[in-house]
């Protein structure tokens, strides 16, 4: 927002005096030329009556006479703003996707123009009263009426806009034949045309973009526009028009003192900034900071680009300035009682202070190499302004940050930070961009709650047509915009294009490319030269991202996955089958990262994790009679705050209440909160999608997919497919798998049962050179044993094996091992029946020679895990157990003793757990243990193969009030310790 100077003078009487100031258009004599006096006169004849002033000849172009700014030279057609590329068609979940709302921005913000200004951005208001600050300088209009359009943004903002459509074409092309590429190329010329911006200075009192004036920013963000353009189409004339901008914020370098005597060099040199009353949006330093702020970030930025020794001089200076006036007092604490002093807060516009900010992680990112230190001071500063931000607005996964603009600017700020490693930013800037960034834009279902009116007058006509695709200016309030009420509903254009550099920013880095690998920052839906990335969020946590027919050097893909999920519950699949475990891995920034190696080009990979639906509380800081704005911190009318139950689906806000009864409604999202909790298909749409430098090779490629992607044998499943591109694709199978629709030519989109399936089955597409491919597995199924009861018998007894997947016949126990014993093996059962998930096996009499086997089932689906069995010898005496005494007292002890003649294994235990010395398990067929001591009757029991005995032990003096053993025990230890005691008393006694 650019700070308007304040006048009291009415529009008429303003156009008054500068009838008389015609020939006042600059100091320089070479600026008097009649033809441009006569058109600015009648320029302000125009305004002064009132009238339409379209048809009023502009002046011829005229060359700059202070700086080599020829708008000619670069802008020289149409075609120089569109960016080469290739566009496609492609069917895609209908989530959010940055690239539509680009193109809905371009449609916004080159249909909100000023043609009475040379194709200059227009402000526009909405509401019915205007707030105290705003100061209309284009007329009468938007005093009588609303909604409208204004010149309050206007020239001042005008490179700030063109730079977001520079952004937005990146993203989603177009045509040079495009009516919005026709008005984005007058705005780009016009911007740059001295003799142009003459006229609107004097007419509205504006600075001169393309000339030194007290107000750098226009210049400043008009520089910015051409570097992003510099970078799509590096021509000569193009860098010597930014260096020249350079000059000029050079020859406008002016020395400031602060009120401690210190020397600094800034871009003002008020000693008093402006400063309108309205303490906390301006503040007394608002001006100071406002203005350093763009310039810093557009020099350091063009040092980076270019080299320019020039712009990195003023940005150290600049930086110097931001950083350090008045014993850092920019950077103050807006209030002790809430905010401890600590490093990076502030008091004012945040959007003033983030630009700032933002120009110092620019500075840092340019002097990284021959200036680590400061380097890494400024980004820990940064990363303090960033969390102060957070703090202080209590966001959560909303980002109402107060005015869409400090949205934009907070987003750009923490993915540098995110990059240069100060924290995973990238989770609650997806969390902002899909609430509130996508909420703030002006769509179908927010136009018609802006008045539509017809006039006559082009600033009063068609509004509501006009903004759709800019973005509300307010983003303090969650559920709704407040309108109409005694604040100004805003639709600034600057803010607008700032928000808007928050959105493509987060689109640009989606997808990081460094060397070898790819790395998926946001889950959102893009298009790109190697992969594209479509999203099913928030439906269902499913990701897919498909190589194409070129993927260069890739060989890693990075996925980042929310930590809002069950990691454990993440899934990832390649061409439809799913991977091991350990095929992909965790890693990438924070270990936050689904880590794939070996990326192949023509493959998707398919990332799946649950979205949990949840309920918390949100906050806002303003109720809805309070306008957006900063406010005094130590005002307690500043902050109402209204707290809100949300409910979400991972992070994306899809219900809220209470809702507010008036204003523009927000998060109109039923059909979300209607969803059950489980995962949902989202619907698809076919959009339009362009790659900047893109290829026919670049085009993404057809899909394929089967459902089911696994079968039981003999299954049946169902093939379909997709293509963006080609008029006819080739069905086929490199496994001539069995296919209801025959194989070779067909359409474009359809599909086909296959089966009957008895063996993997690989089917692919080929459309227009690309090739997919889709596998679908058998399932074999095999014979699985959970248990076989009892697992050791003696010939002749019977053993249940259970398990799953057994056939009705035809199963058969089979040895895998232990199979060495004379004169035979363990017989193989064939043909033994089950019940599906039982078999009863006997041990055969003859052959079953003792020993511990290694078993498993097989049939025709295959061989089971392995199961141990014992086959035990057959008994060839009685099996006793004996007690002596049979009878003790209480406390008292006794001996167990057994013998199990021709016995392989005993086991030794106690129904009622009775003290042992020897402990239970398994035991030799013969032995003996003392047991005790016994407080109640005690039974032993041996059992060896299969058959057991057992003996007891009776407690003479027994009672239901005998101690317990714990009781026993305890009384042992007591008397053990007593002992030591004394002992250890003795021992020093004797010293």
């Amino acid at each position: 927002m650019y700070a308007a100077t304040h006048h009291k003078q009415g529009p008429r009487k303003r156009a008054l005096r500068h009838f008389w100031s015609a020939y006042e258009v600059s100091s320089s004599p070479r600026l008097v030329r009649p033809q441009a006096c006569y058109a600015v006169l009648m320029r302000k004849i125009a305004v002064f009556l009132g009238v339409s002033i379209a048809w009023v000849p502009a002046a011829a172009f005229a060359a700059n006479p202070l700086y080599d700014v020829n708008p000619n030279a670069a802008f020289s057609s149409k075609e120089v703003l569109v960016p080469d590329g290739i566009t496609y068609t492609d069917t895609v979940p209908d989530t959010l996707d940055l690239a539509e709302r680009a193109n809905l921005f371009i449609t916004g913000a080159t249909r909100s123009i000023m043609p009475t200004m040379y194709n200059a951005p227009a402000g526009v208001l909405l509401s019915t009263q205007l707030p105290k600050y705003f100061i209309d300088m284009f007329g009468a209009y938007c005093t009588t009426a609303t909604p409208c359009f204004s010149v309050k943004s206007g020239q001042p903002n005008w490179g700030n806009v063109m730079l977001a459509l520079s952004e937005a074409r990146e993203m989603a092309g177009g045509t040079p034949a495009d009516w919005t590429v026709t008005n984005q190329y007058a705005m780009a010329k016009n911007m740059l045309d001295y003799e142009k911006q003459q006229d609107l200075r004097v007419l509205f009192n504006l600075p001169n973009i393309v000339a030194p004036t007290a107000a750098t920013n226009p210049s400043m963000e008009a520089m910015q526009a051409l570097m992003q353009e510099w970078e799509h189409r590096p021509t000569s004339a193009l860098k010597s028009t930014i260096d020249e901008f350079v000059q000029m914020q050079q020859d406008h370098m002016k020395t400031v003192v602060d009120p401690g005597g210190k020397s600094f060099v800034a871009t003002w040199d008020e000693p008093t900034p402006l400063n309108n009353g309205d303490t906390g949006y301006f503040s007394t330093n608002f001006d100071r900071v406002y203005l350093a702020a763009d310039a810093l970030y557009a020099m350091a930025k063009w040092y980076r680009l270019s080299g320019n020794m020039q712009s990195l001089t003023i940005a150290n200076q600049l930086g110097e300035y931001i950083r350090n006036y008045n014993n850092s007092e920019f950077w103050r604490t807006p209030d002790q009682s809430m905010y401890p002093q600590e490093s990076g807060q502030f008091v004012g516009h945040t959007h003033s202070w983030l630009l700032a900010t933002l120009g110092i992680v620019e500075h840092a990112l340019a002097v990284e190499k021959f200036n680590p230190a400061l380097s890494r001071d400024e980004l820990n500063f940064a990363d303090s302004v960033y969390n102060f931000m957070k703090r202080r607005f209590n966001v959560g996964a909303i980002g109402n940050f107060g005015e869409t603009g400090a949205v934009g600017d907070q987003i750009r700020l923490g993915l540098r930070l995110a990059e240069a490693g100060k924290g995973n930013y990238y989770e609650e800037i997806e969390a902002w961009t899909r609430n509130q960034v996508a909420e703030s834009q002006i769509d179908g279902a927010i136009r018609p709650y802006v008045e539509n009116n017809v006039n006559s007058v082009y600033e009063l006509n068609a509004i509501a047509d006009k903004v759709q695709g800019l973005f509300f200016s307010d983003a303090a309030h969650i559920l709704a915009v407040p309108f109409p009420n005694t604040y100004s509903s805003t639709l600034n254009i600057d803010g607008a294009a700032n928000i808007f550099h928050g959105l493509y920013n987060v689109w640009l880095h989606t997808v990081d490319i460094n060397g070898t690998t790819a790395q998926v920052n946001f889950l959102l839906n893009k298009a790109g030269k190697y992969l594209d990335v479509k999203s099913d969020l928030p439906y269902r946590g499913r990701v897919a991202v498909y190589t194409k027919q070129h993927i260069g050097t890739l060989n890693v893909l990075l996925v980042r996955i929310p930590s809002w999920t069950d990691k454990s519950q993440v899934t990832v699949a390649v061409n439809g089958a799913i991977l091991a475990a350990g095929a992909w891995s965790w890693g990438g920034p924070y270990g936050a990262y689904v880590h794939i190696s070996n990326v192949n080009a023509n493959t998707v990979y398919e990332i799946q994790f649950p979205v949990p639906v949840y309920q918390t509380t949100i906050t806002q800081l303003r109720d809805q009679n309070q306008w957006w704005i900063e406010g005094s911190y130590s005002d307690p009318a500043y902050e109402h705050i209204v707290r809100l139950n949300g409910t979400f689906r991972g992070d994306t806000l899809v219900d809220a209440s209470p809702r507010p009864s008036t204003g523009i409604p927000r998060y109109q999202r039923q059909a979300l909160a209607a969803l059950p909790a489980g995962p949902v298909a989202p619907p698809t749409t076919q959009v339009e999608r362009f790659v900047m430098d893109g290829t026919a090779s670049d085009v993404l490629g057809p899909s394929i997919t089967a459902s089911p992607t696994s079968v039981s044998s003999g299954g049946r499943a169902l093939v379909s497919w997709n293509s963006p591109t080609g008029s006819a694709c080739v069905y086929a199978s490199p496994t001539n798998s069995p296919s209801d629709l025959a194989y070779g030519t067909v359409g474009t989109a359809g599909g086909t049962a296959v089966g009957p399936l008895t063996q993997n089955a690989t089917f692919t597409i080929t459309c227009a050179g690309h090739t997919r491919t889709v596998t679908i597995s058998v399932r074999t199924e095999s014979p699985v044993i959970s248990s076989i009861t009892p697992s050791l018998a003696a010939p002749g007894a019977s053993v249940i094996i259970s398990g799953s997947n057994f056939t009705p016949t035809g199963n058969q126990i089979w040895c895998m091992s232990g199979c060495t014993y004379s004169p035979d093996v363990i017989p193989n059962a064939t043909n033994l029946p089950s019940s599906g998930s039982t078999i009863v096996y006997r041990v055969p009499v003859v052959g079953a020679t003792p020993g511990l086997y290694a078993v498993a089932i097989k049939n025709t689906r295959g061989t089971s895990n392995t199961a141990t069995f014992t086959v035990t010898p057959t008994s060839t005496g009685q099996l006793t157990i004996a007690v002596s005494p049979a009878q003790v007292s209480l406390g008292g002890r006794a001996t167990v003793s057994w013998n199990a003649p021709g016995a392989f294994a005993c086991v030794y235990s106690s129904p009622a757990n009775a003290p042992s010395d020897l402990p239970y398990g398994p035991v030799g067929n013969t032995g003996a243990t003392g047991v005790g001591p016994l407080i109640e009757s005690a039974t032993y029991t041996i059992t060896c193969n299969g058959q057991s005995s057992s003996a007891t032990v009776k407690v003479s003096g027994a009672s239901s009030s005998a101690p317990s053993h714990a009781a026993v025990a305890l009384s042992s230890i007591a008397s053990q310790v007593a002992s030591a005691l004394s002992g250890f008393v003795s021992f020093f006694i004797g010293r």
